[in-house]
C-alpha cells in the first residue's frame, strides 16, 4: 500500500470520528491500522476476540477492543521515510510547570510518606496530570514516536465514546505465544545518557523494583505455576532508562484472563499491598486516571502482547493531557519524586508535534 493512502485513511478516521486503532509493536517493521465503520462499542468477558484492547486503571473485567475485521498495515521503514524531517522540524512543544502544580504534587508525596509511616501502606504510586493548551497533529506526533521510541509500544488510539489516547509504553504486562508467557517488573527512572554503560541505581529504586518483582512472582505461585526470574537488569526506553527483570511461565490460553486479573494493577502503577494502595489513591490523588496505567495491546488466536499504559497523553479538541508518576516508598524525596515527574512529561513533550 502506498504511504499517501494509508494516511489520508488515517485522516479520514479521525475527521470523521470513527473508532481506530494505530500501533505498532516493540522493534516490529509493520505498521498496523485497525479500523471500523461506525461507532459500535465493542467489549468481551474473555479473551475470545481478535483486535486492539484497550483498558482502564480502575479494570472491571470486561475488554474493550477494536476488531481486526478492517485493517491496513504499512512498512514502518517506509512510513518513517515518507516523513523524514517533517517530524523532526515540527515546533517541540514546552511545558511550564508551575510553583502551585510543584507544591501540590510535593504535598500528594509527603501524604503518601506519612502514611507509609504510620501504616501498612509499604509502597505507593502517586501521579499527576499535566494539561497543555494547544492542538496537536496526531499522525506527525505518532511518527515521531516510532522515530523516537523504537522498542516501545507506540499507539494512537481513537472512539467517540472513549476519546482519544496516544502513548509509547516500555512495560510488558503480558505476552503469549506458543503456551508460554512472560510479564516484566519494571520500576525506577533515570535520564538516559548518550555512551554511558553503567548506571548506578539507589538503594530506593533497587527495593521498589524487588517489591514490583516479589508481588509478581508471589501471585503467580499463588495460582500453581513454575517461574524461571531473570535478575533486575537497566532497560533502556527511549529517553530514560528503567529498572527491569523478566519472568516467563508456561501456560494455555485460556487460563490466561485469570493471570491478567492477577496481575493487574502491578505495583508499579498502583502500590503495594494493593488494597491499601488503591485506598491512598482514591483518596488524596485529585483527578481521575482514566486510561492511564490501565492497559493497551493486541490479542489474536494463537498470541497476545498487552502493554500497561505509561507513558501516554489524552488528546482533546484544544489541549493534551500528559499523564505522569513514580514509586513512593518511606525513603522517597518529595522534590527528586516532582522532578522525575517533570523528566518523564518532558521526555512525552518531546514527541509531540502541533498543529
Amino acid at each position: 500500500m502506498f504511504v499517501e493512502d494509508f494516511i489520508q485513511k488515517v485522516s479520514y478516521l479521525i475527521q470523521n470520528d470513527l473508532p481506530f486503532s494505530l500501533f505498532n509493536q516493540p522493534d516490529d517493521a509493520t505498521v498496523f491500522l485497525y479500523y471500523q465503520t461506525d461507532n459500535t462499542l465493542f467489549t468481551s468477558s474473555e479473551l475470545d476476540f481478535e483486535g486492539f484492547v484497550i483498558a482502564p486503571f480502575h479494570w472491571d473485567g470486561s475488554f474493550t477492543f477494536i476488531p481486526n475485521t478492517h485493517q491496513l498495515t504499512i512498512s514502518k521503514q517506509d512510513l518513517l521515510a515518507y516523513f523524514k524531517g517533517k517530524d523532526q522540524q515540527n515546533e517541540q512543544l514546552n511545558i511550564a510547570n508551575t510553583k502551585q502544580e510543584e507544591m501540590q504534587y510535593q504535598k500528594l508525596i509527603m501524604q503518601a510518606i506519612a502514611t507509609i509511616n504510620s501504616s501498612d501502606l509499604e509502597k505507593v504510586v502517586c501521579s499527576r496530570k499535566q494539561v497543555v493548551a494547544t492542538k496537536i497533529d496526531q499522525i506527525t506526533t505518532f511518527v515521531k514516536m516510532l522515530r523516537t521510541y523504537p522498542f516501545a509500544f507506540n499507539y494512537c488510539f481513537q472512539h467517540s465514546k472513549l476519546g482519544q489516547w496516544m502513548g509509547a509504553t516500555p512495560e510488558l504486562l503480558l505476552a503469549y505465544q506458543n503456551e508460554r508467557m512472560q510479564t516484566v517488573a519494571l520500576a525506577g527512572t533515570q535520564a538516559y545518557v548518550a555512551d554511558k554503560k553503567t548506571y548506578h541505581w539507589r538503594q530506593k529504586e533497587c527495593d521498589e523494583q524487588q517489591t514490583v518483582t516479589d508481588y509478581i512472582v508471589s501471585n503467580l505461585e499463588n495460582l500453581g505455576f513454575d517461574l524461571k526470574v531473570t535478575s533486575a537488569k537497566t532497560a533502556f526506553a527511549g529517553k530514560v532508562v528503567h529498572l527491569k527483570s523478566i519472568i516467563a511461565i508456561k501456560i494455555t490460553k485460556p487460563k490466561l484472563i485469570n493471570v491478567l486479573k492477577t496481575l493487574h494493577p502491578t505495583p508499579a502503577v498502583c502500590g503495594f499491598p494493593l488494597d491499601k494502595s488503591l485506598a491512598f489513591i482514591a483518596s488524596f490523588e485529585d483527578y481521575h486516571r482514566l486510561f492511564y496505567t490501565g492497559f493497551v495491546g493486541v490479542v489474536n488466536t494463537d498470541a497476545l502482547a498487552i502493554y500497561v499504559n505509561l507513558r501516554c497523553m489524552e488528546v482533546n479538541a484544544q489541549n493534551v493531557a500528559i499523564y505522569v508518576g513514580g514509586g513512593v516508598n518511606s525513603a522517597s524525596n518529595p522534590t527528586e519524586e516532582w522532578q522525575e515527574t517533570v523528566l518523564k512529561s518532558t521526555v512525552l513533550a518531546q514527541v509531540i508535534c502541533k498543529k
